[in-house]
């Protein structure tokens, strides 16, 4: 049994699922490839520090319900460059629903999944 962690594997794994589920993966391989290659990041660089900084910057200035949409975004944005303590940071920023709008509670698990599979094979894909 081949395990996800398998870098070198990760794009032959990728192309399989998405073929036995019928689904695309195509604009995903090349992260999947890059991966490969490359390895996971473990953590931001300095320019994706220094951006990742300014986007949480700018969501003290926004709305209540725009400022937990986008710390869903930056959330996904800090997962895709192995940023995990930015990730757990924001995920209480999404906050529950209210009449106010914003996320509900099966979003606000979404954008959780969405950043752990990002960190953990680098592909926001479903793989079960």
């Amino acid at each position: 049994m081949v395990a996800w962690h398998d870098h070198q594997r990760q794009p032959d794994l990728l192309r399989l699922w998405g073929d036995i589920n019928c689904a695309h993966v195509r604009d995903d391989l090349p992260v999947a490839e890059r991966i490969a290659a490359e390895g996971r990041p473990t953590g931001p660089t300095d320019g994706q520090l220094t951006d990742l900084a300014a986007q949480h910057a700018g969501l003290a200035k926004l709305p209540k319900a725009t400022k937990r949409r986008e710390s869903a975004q930056v959330a996904r944005a800090a997962a895709e460059c192995g940023h995990v303590s930015a990730v757990l940071d924001l995920l209480p920023e999404t906050g529950d629903s209210d009449k106010y709008g914003g996320l509900d509670s099966n979003m606000r698990t979404w954008v959780a999944l969405s950043a752990l599979r990002t960190v953990a094979i680098g592909v926001d894909v479903d793989v079960w």
